[in-house]
């Protein structure tokens, strides 16, 4: 492949994770899909994002005008209890019931896109599915120890390296519904991803633009409030998901490859 056809990719990628009308008009159309994204909406939106404005916009200032009075040191406490006793325990809520709603949001959408084109996914077993989610999360988290080292590499090559790991592993947080639902094993989607990187690449930098601006916290809350879209985005997306040609970009293989040694180093 030439390099024109991997900006090709990249900006296929890019145009398609804009197409939302035809999910939005699925959305529409499908009441208890409506009734599953406006509750994504309301936990993310309006109670865990509004939860991080209320205490910029409204106790943070208080505070510091009460600092003068009470003493500098009540203003961290505070700050501290809030996230402690509030701010994280919404954000795990928000987070567990959204993988949970994102999922059903998922398969009917799978259902009606993919209809007659695929026979039914297969039950996990219980240890079948914990050895699936513990792998994935052991090598995610690999993954995102490769991007923090690599983003000190000078003169903004360390910083270009991690917008593209984000924008990479948003495209397969999206795109790992659909390997599974086609019955791809965590290697098989791992190849996927890494033979499509380009149109990967592409697909994840709008949800990047859209976080990467945001602090702290309200970028994980902004994670949350756009991911029902995208994961609807990915699934009437075109992208050859049985692609082996061309450049192979080993961006998820190290984080991989060191999960399986973890792994047989513990069983």
């Amino acid at each position: 492949m030439k390099v024109t056809d991997y900006v090709r990719d990249v900006w296929r990628g890019f145009c398609d994770s804009w197409k939302l009308l035809r999910p939005i008009e699925y959305v529409i159309n499908s009441p208890g899909v409506l009734n599953r994204v406006l509750q994504c909406m309301l936990i993310n939106g309006a109670l865990f994002i509004g939860s991080i404005l209320l205490f910029n916009k409204i106790i943070d200032p208080f505070l510091h005008r009460l600092t003068p009075i009470l003493g500098s040191y009540i203003e961290p406490i505070i700050s501290i209890l809030y996230y402690v006793c509030w701010l994280y325990p919404v954000y795990i809520a928000s987070f567990v019931l959204m993988t949970f709603w994102v999922q059903d949001i998922f398969d009917a959408a799978f259902a009606h896109f993919y209809e007659g084109k695929v026979s039914p996914w297969p039950q996990l077993t219980p240890a079948q599915l914990i050895s699936y989610l513990v792998r994935r999360i052991v090598m995610i988290g690999f993954f995102l120890i490769q991007s923090t080292i690599l983003s000190y590499l000078p003169f903004n090559i360390g910083r270009l390296i991690e917008i593209m790991h984000c924008s990479l592993l948003y495209s397969y947080y999206c795109f790992e519904y659909i390997t599974m639902a086609l019955h791809s094993s965590l290697e098989d989607s791992i190849k996927m991803f890494e033979y499509n990187w380009a149109y990967f690449l592409g697909f994840g930098m709008s949800f990047t633009a859209g976080i990467i601006v945001w602090p702290g916290m309200m970028s994980s809350g902004v994670f949350c409030f756009l991911f029902p879209f995208l994961v609807l985005t990915s699934v009437p997306a075109e992208v050859n998901l049985k692609k082996q040609t061309g450049i192979r970009l080993p961006i998820f293989t190290v984080a991989l490859s060191l999960t399986d040694k973890l792994f047989n180093l513990i069983v």
